[in-house]
């Protein structure tokens, strides 16, 4: 596996192709805030009802994988950031060479991209977007031939509903009632009246959420990446999701996982995407596997699986991807000073958003173990 993600899609581009850090919105009240790309008339996302905020949208996602580009293409990042950060990822990920800055759409040249843009001309896409938009669509995986949720024609409760193309993993629910349906497709229509739902079964006792994912190249050829898995935290501290690497144990997860993907990569190439792609996996206490959703884009948990090699190499098998951490009477040269002195595993600041009282921050934590991630996290960055 690459240790660079733009080492990957320069095998399928040239040497001047673009990577455009930032997903477009169609929450029209975003309209005025700058920075925001908005698909408006075309491309549309099914987002009204709940957008991305503004900090993960120009922050958090674009600086997420900006640690681990690379210099092999051109970048647009909707905020560039401080000559600090980017020295701290080189050190931390061993990456020589600065990324070099684009405005967007400003080259004539292929521009790998999160979701379709409005903003850019139809040949300016490196994948067709028309087709793009397609695969981002969840009604794909009921044209797989793989194990998924049985889709059903209308809402079954209890059951999961999902607008047909959310951002990021906004846009699914349980649903346990029909009140609860109407309450909540209500509610959505509000924003946007001609929204509409897939309904599938619910999968219950769920033992493990994995993230299978790999890079699919121009010629149909399936590059393996990883596994991730999605986890909850709980205590005093700190409550909420975050996502795992173990080193340790992705030959095993490979082989359980790669047959259950390998249609989705064929009806993907056949579709004429190419890149990397994230499956969602679920499976339940009896191990019977079901695939719910397919994301034709750098995932959430990419970059942390990306930086795992080289992690793995320095004794750190494990690791993980978190966000929203509170860091109080820390300054930004202190958040990453703190960082560099941690001797039991490897600390890197993603993102420092100042909300004046404290610093909102992104980490990946490697360690020898997820207990030591959390250890390290504790003892270093949580509390006031």
């Amino acid at each position: 596996m690459e240790n660079h993600l733009s080492r990957l899609y320069r095998q399928d581009l040239p040497p001047n192709a673009v990577m455009v850090l930032q997903y477009p919105t169609s929450f029209r009240g975003y309209q005025g805030k700058q920075g925001c790309l908005f698909n408006l008339t075309k491309w549309m996302l099914d987002d009204q009802h709940q957008p991305t905020s503004l900090d993960d949208m120009l922050i958090e996602v674009p600086h997420r994988i900006l640690a681990v580009m690379g210099s092999d293409m051109k970048v647009f990042v909707p905020n560039q950031p401080e000559e600090q950060m980017v020295h701290h990822w080189a050190e931390k990920f061993g990456i020589t060479t600065r990324p070099e800055y684009v405005s967007l759409g400003s080259l004539q040249v292929p521009h790998v991209t999160l979701f379709p843009m409005e903003a850019l001309d139809n040949n300016q896409h490196a994948v067709d977007p028309d087709d793009h938009y397609y695969v981002h669509s969840k009604n794909l995986i009921a044209e797989i031939d793989c194990v998924q949720a049985k889709v059903l024609e209308d809402v079954q409760v209890p059951c999961v509903m999902k607008v047909i193309r959310g951002s990021n993993s906004d846009g699914t629910w349980i649903i346990y009632s029909q009140e609860e349906y109407e309450k909540k497709s209500n509610e959505i229509k509000g924003f946007n009246p001609n929204t509409t739902f897939l309904f599938t079964e619910l999968v219950e006792n769920v033992k493990h959420t994995y993230c299978a994912q790999f890079y699919l190249r121009k010629n149909g050829e399936m590059q393996w990446l990883g596994v991730t898995e999605d986890m909850k935290h709980c205590t005093d501290l700190w409550n909420g999701m975050f996502k795992k690497i173990e080193s340790d144990v992705q030959e095993k997860l490979c082989k359980l996982l790669l047959p259950t993907v390998q249609p989705v990569a064929k009806v993907l190439h056949y579709k004429k995407y190419f890149g990397v792609v994230g499956v969602d996996v679920l499976v339940d206490q009896s191990g019977k596997q079901y695939v719910v959703d397919i994301n034709p884009r750098v995932n959430g948990s990419t970059p942390l699986l990306v930086a795992s090699n080289s992690m793995e190499a320095k004794g750190w098998t494990h690791g993980i991807t978190i966000s929203e951490i509170k860091v109080y009477n820390k300054t930004k040269e202190e958040i990453i000073s703190t960082a560099n002195k941690v001797q039991s595993g490897v600390v890197v600041v993603i993102s420092m958003i100042d909300k004046r009282s404290y610093h909102s921050c992104q980490f990946f934590i490697y360690s020898r173990s997820i207990c030591d991630c959390f250890n390290i996290l504790h003892a270093n960055f949580l509390g006031k």
